[in-house]
């Protein structure tokens, strides 16, 4: 007689049971487990570059037409009241390269006094320094790594699961 291995109750052997659990829910390669690897994954990325510090590092690394905002630069107006202006007329969604900085000041509360000891800080400590290239390009490389280590691990899980499903037919 055949027996469904996906059935428990098609068959009363312990055996062929303890088979089918472990096709399903207890599989190495069942779907709790890659949403488990996945959301383990992005924990310990959060854990090693918190999303505030991946933003702050991005923003190191921009030039002077994303700090200008839309204004020339010799204008003195505050990026926060462009934002505001920004907001105010609907146009609250934007590329990274076309006044992002604006809605970010506008935000965060920064005065104009503040943007530019942002800008300073950039152009002094960051840009001209070697040892924040190799920080920022070092967290850049870890989380390329983990990345790279959790969709390995899925690969595997999948290639194994098609093996396992062509032993089983």
């Amino acid at each position: 007689a055949l027996v469904d291995v996906h059935n428990p109750h098609s068959s009363p052997n312990n055996l062929e049971r303890s088979l089918w659990l472990l096709d399903g829910a207890l599989s190495r390669t069942c779907q709790e487990l890659m949403i488990l690897s996945t959301f383990y994954t992005q924990q310990i990325k959060s854990l090693s570059l918190p999303a505030h510090s991946k933003f702050v590092l991005w923003l190191t690394l921009q030039g002077d037409m994303f700090f200008r905002g839309g204004r020339a630069a010799s204008e003195r107006l505050s990026a926060a009241r462009i934002g505001e202006r920004m907001l105010s007329s609907g146009n609250d969604k934007v590329t990274p390269s076309n006044a992002m900085w604006p809605l970010v000041c506008n935000e965060v509360g920064l005065s104009y006094e503040q943007e530019e000891r942002v800008r300073q800080y950039q152009r002094t400590m960051v840009l001209q320094d070697a040892n924040t290239w190799l920080d920022r390009h070092t967290a850049r490389a870890s989380d390329l790594t983990m990345q790279s280590f959790h969709d390995s691990i899925c690969s595997m899980a999948s290639v194994v699961g098609r093996r396992d499903g062509k032993v089983k037919q």
